[in-house]
């Protein structure tokens, strides 16, 4: 889950524009399944405001 994480807030820092939703998107993309509430999660960890507060 670590991983998923750190690939979570990489891709944040990368694409500011993306949301929870376009994120969870691209991870599908990439094969990785996680549940696009799991992503949100991460960003409301990491103290991260939503796109398009950012």
């Amino acid at each position: 889950m670590h991983s998923v994480r750190a690939l979570v807030l990489r891709l944040t820092r990368e694409n500011p524009g993306w949301g929870y939703r376009r994120l969870h998107g691209e991870l599908l993309v990439l094969g990785v399944k996680v549940a696009a509430s799991t992503v949100w999660e991460i960003l409301q960890e990491a103290g991260i405001d939503p796109a398009s507060e950012r």
